[in-house]
């Protein structure tokens, strides 16, 4: 309302100085002035001015030294003589006019206006022969010193109109050499009576007061109202600038009431949106306090918005939340903050604020808050499956191996000793065979019980595979691990699992071995506790056996350190080798389509499938360099006449620690280059497990492969992370059904139920889905009516090399 005032008093106040100095040029036309002023002694300020030549009213001229004097002098005298007849004047020459100038009150009293009236002196008075007529006045207070001429100049007599003689002499000086810019004043003041100055300032009076002060004062009153709120209601038709100014008015009225009524659009909108969004708004002032709270936060944290505003945002944020924004003038983004509701559970909050400012001064800042409890949550729950083992809730094996290389990294910059125990449960296979899976899963969920019951806080429990678990006792010496892991094979003695009612009897076989003792390299110290775990087992199993260098000399062939040694011995002489599988199409006849698989051969002629090596490779760290042979075989392979003639496509299987490597993407993109492949015929098949482990990195090298022109396909979905929010992050083009879901379909209704499921999601998103394990037509049957698009199997076809 007040910035409304002042914008009408502003718009006022310009066309009344237009039309003042209307009036004034229209009263030199009539009575031959040469200079008209008003000046307001209130303000100090001059209202209007109009001259013959501009110069002459410019602000130079009238806040001059002798102009002010003379005014002093007028408003002096007006508090002793009636308004009208107190008459002062000089003579003052600017540039090249010299000018009478009179003053005279027309408001009445001494705070009134002034009225400033100049006459231009002819010529002929002025100068003659190089001379110049110069105006001795007598001292008067107040005025500037009279100039007084050189000794020995002539005097003259100057008479004003209607014979009254000036109470003065006039003489001959020599005229100045400058012309322009050059102000002379003789300010001296004598009293004289001027009729038509007098006349024209009480017209312009008179005038003032009928014509434009009252209707001005309707016009603004009206004005007054419609700031409070009114509609604009025209005073009674006025005359002249009073009608054009209320038209005026009548129109800003109008702008105005548009102007509130797109405000209140405005609110309404904010009002909306506020309430429609999962955000809740906010706004407080330059101290901290809400000024707004949206009603969001009713429905996400169950607080009253009412309640708040007034209060300090640090009642509902910690203190130091919003203070870069308030204190700093700063932004704050995605900042989380953690809070109590008032249900009293813990909420995660993410702020974004923004300060404003008001005439350059901070006012406050204002923003948005989201509860995202549930995604922290969601994050949480995500880290545990990529970090955790889902059944046993240990350390995985991937965070394991990051763990353990920590560990020894200290122990090498520290010097202190530590100690490893590889643990495997005896007879464990024996266990599912004969009381099933579920017993199985009981006795695991046991073990990493008494594993975690038994074992400090800081040292390292793990289940590394189906029935192996890994303990890495930290800062121990060898006399305490020793004396620590006979406890632990004491614990397992003593365990007595009990499932179905029966109590399932159950022992283990523990190799130790001691570091940096026996090395600190992770692969190294697990292959050799490894060894000492099978000594134990060739011992009689249900022991523990301390690692000893001799124990590799009387490796088994079954052990794992031996393995190792083996799949060295293949990468160097080319024993690895490709087979093909076909995939079949269930609903169109595409190009043939295979997945290649991997045999190792021994010297001897044994031929060993992946799961008895590629586990190992995976834990000695030599998979990475099995993924890339076989990229190399592969892509040389279907670069042959015979597969690039039919189009064939191979499906193409990377572990989950290649999944992001660089080098296999630059073995990729080279063998791509090297061979007469189209990337269209490659699909690279990853696990559902590895992907999800690390979502970001897995994101990024799927978008890699697709750029290239190849397809994606995520193998054994259903067991691991199996959510579909994870397959629109990651984008695959195919999604292979694991086969414990395919196996046993045609007599396991809830198997054909989730098959069903994701299908469904999986066409919706349009990826294309594989079912693995068919092994009779009836399973393929139901398989293709539930919308299977591939399906592979023995029955449909074994693993085979290429040439046949």
């Amino acid at each position: 309302r007040a910035a409304g005032s002042a914008l009408l008093a502003s718009q006022i106040s310009a066309r009344s100085a237009e039309r003042d100095r209307r009036h004034l040029r229209a009263a030199l036309t009539a009575w031959g002035g040469s200079l008209a002023a008003v000046y307001d002694p209130r303000s100090g300020h001059w209202l209007a001015a109009a001259a013959t030549r501009p110069m002459l009213s410019s602000p130079q001229v009238l806040t001059s030294e002798p102009v002010q004097a003379l005014i002093r002098a007028t408003i002096g005298a007006a508090a002793k003589v009636p308004s009208g007849s107190a008459v002062r004047f000089a003579m003052v020459q600017l540039y090249d006019d010299a000018l009478l100038l009179t003053a005279l009150p027309v408001g009445g009293g001494d705070e009134g206006p002034v009225l400033l009236w100049g006459h231009r002196l002819p010529p002929s008075l002025l100068t003659a022969g190089g001379r110049q007529l110069v105006l001795e006045l007598p001292r008067l207070d107040g005025a500037r010193e009279a100039r007084h001429p050189p000794e020995g100049t002539g005097g003259y007599r100057l008479y004003a109109p209607g014979g009254a003689p000036l109470a003065g002499a006039l003489h001959v000086v020599p005229a100045p050499r400058r012309r322009f810019g050059q102000l002379h004043a003789l300010v001296p003041w004598l009293a004289l009576g001027g009729a038509g100055a007098l006349f024209a300032g009480a017209l312009f009076g008179a005038l003032a007061a009928r014509r434009i002060a009252r209707p001005l004062q309707e016009i603004v009153a009206r004005a007054e109202n419609v700031l409070a709120g009114e509609r604009w209601q025209p005073p009674p038709t006025p005359a002249g600038e009073a009608r054009a100014l209320a038209d005026a008015c009548g129109r800003l009225a109008g702008a105005l009431a548009a102007a509130r009524a797109e405000g209140l659009a405005e609110r309404e909108r904010l009002d909306d949106f506020a309430r429609s969004s999962s955000d809740w708004l906010w706004e407080t002032d330059a101290e901290g306090r809400f000024t707004y709270v949206s009603a969001g936060i009713q429905s996400t944290l169950g607080i009253d918005p009412a309640r708040l505003v007034g209060q300090p945002a640090a009642t509902l944020l910690p203190d130091d939340a919003l203070r870069p924004c308030i204190e700093r003038g700063g932004t704050i983004t995605e900042s989380e903050v953690w809070i109590e509701a008032q249900d009293g559970t813990r909420r995660c909050l993410r702020l974004n604020a923004m300060p404003f400012r008001h005439g350059g001064h901070l006012a406050g800042c204002r923003g948005s808050a989201r509860d995202v409890t549930q995604n922290k949550r969601d994050q949480d729950h995500l880290l545990q499956l990529a970090t955790r083992d889902h059944l046993t809730g240990l350390l995985n094996r991937s965070r394991f191996m990051d763990e353990f290389s920590r560990e020894l990294e200290l122990t090498r910059r520290h010097g202190y000793p530590g100690a490893l125990l590889l643990i495997d449960l005896d007879h464990f296979k024996l266990v599912n065979d004969t009381a099933g899976h579920a017993a199985g899963d009981e006795i695991l969920i046991q073990v990493a019980g008494l594993l975690q019951r038994v074992t400090r806080r800081n040292d390292l429990v793990a289940r590394l595979s189906g029935d192996e678990f890994v303990v890495v006792l930290v800062h121990c010496d060898p006399d305490q691990a020793g004396s620590r892991a006979e406890q632990i094979l004491d614990g397992f003695r003593s365990l007595r699992p009990i499932y179905g009612g029966k109590v399932l009897d159950t022992s283990a076989s523990i190799g130790m071995v001691d570091y940096p003792e026996h090395g600190t390299d992770p692969a190294e110290l697990l292959g050799r506790a490894d060894s000492a775990m099978y000594e134990a087992k060739r011992l009689g199993r249900n022991r523990l056996h301390r690692f000893r260098p001799s124990d590799l000399e009387r490796q088994e062939p079954g052990s794992q350190l031996a393995w190792k040694e083996r799949i060295h011995h293949a990468l160097d002489q080319d024993l690895l080798e490709l087979v093909l599988q076909p995939v079949v199409a269930l609903h169109e006849t595409p190009a043939p389509r295979y997945e290649v698989l991997l045999r190792m051969r021994s010297e001897d002629g044994r031929q060993f499938g992946p799961a008895s090596f590629i586990p190992l490779a995976e834990r000695f760290g030599l998979i990475r360099d099995i993924d890339l042979l076989v990229v190399r075989k592969a892509l040389a392979l279907l670069g042959q006449e015979r597969y690039r003639r039919r189009r064939t496509r191979f499906s193409i299987n990377l572990s989950g620690l290649s999944v992001g490597d660089e080098e296999i993407l630059t073995t990729i993109e080279r063998a791509l280059r090297e061979h007469p492949v189209d990337p269209e015929q490659v699909i690279f098949e990853v696990t559902e497990s590895a992907a999800c482990e690390d979502m970001t990195r897995a994101t990024e090298f799927i978008r890699h492969i697709q750029e290239l022109g190849c397809r994606i396909a995520l193998d054994d979905f259903g067991v691991g992370f199996s959510s579909f929010s994870y397959l629109k992050h990651l984008g695959p083009d195919f999604l292979k059904i694991d086969g414990s879901f395919i196996r046993n379909i045609a007599a396991n209704p809830h198997d054909q139920l989730f098959v069903k499921a994701l299908v469904d999601v999986a066409r919706g998103m349009h990826i294309r889905t594989i079912a693995e394990f068919v092994e009779d037509a009836e399973c393929l049957e139901l398989i293709r009516g539930l919308g299977v698009d591939y399906a592979q199997g023995y029955f449909l076809g074994r693993p085979a090399p290429p040439g046949d």
